[in-house]
């Protein structure tokens, strides 16, 4: 019943992505980047809410290419409610917190549950479900990639599998 704020700077991928997704409201640094690179490793989301926030095209492009984009355009499409300079970013979720706190708590927890509603009744609920299903089934497929990343991560460490990720989609 109450808000959710998402402050983010820096990386913000994969469940971090989901998560500030999730929210009710993400401030941002400027120097956030926003995506979801698992698909890179044979993998992808857990919950999908992004075709939910930024519509179907987008979603899709992001998670085929698994491409992230800079905090400027996840305001421009809906993803974030605000950038701020980094130095400014506490000061500016704070203030945003401030303003919601002056609303009375009843009405924010009758607005709130209905703006819910609305995309529950749309299918929301029904549709996270159904991909927490097929991400199980995706996460737990043996994809060569899958596979390949993990092997990488154990003997050389995640920044060594990440960039094996990077070099495959930079051609």
């Amino acid at each position: 019943p109450k808000p959710v704020i998402a402050q983010v700077q820096g990386h913000c991928l994969g469940g971090a992505c989901e998560l500030a997704l999730a929210c009710d409201l993400t401030v941002a640094a400027q120097n956030a980047q926003f995506g979801e690179p698992e698909v890179q490793i044979g993998t992808g989301p857990v919950t999908l809410m992004m075709p939910w926030i930024i519509g179907l095209k987008k979603t899709k492009e992001l998670l085929y290419t698994g491409e992230t984009i800079n905090a400027e355009e996840a305001e421009r499409i809906g993803m974030v409610n605000r950038v701020v300079a980094l130095e400014e970013l506490e000061a500016e979720t704070e203030s945003l917190a401030r303003k919601l706190s002056r609303v009375p708590p009843e009405v924010f927890r009758l607005t709130k549950s209905s703006i819910n509603r609305t995309y529950e009744i749309m299918g929301l609920q029904s549709a996270l479900q159904a991909n927490v299903d097929l991400g199980s089934i995706l996460h737990a497929a043996g994809e060569p990639e899958q596979i390949e990343f993990m092997k990488i991560a154990n003997e050389s460490g995640l920044k060594a599998a990440l960039e094996w990720s990077k070099q495959r989609f930079s051609e």
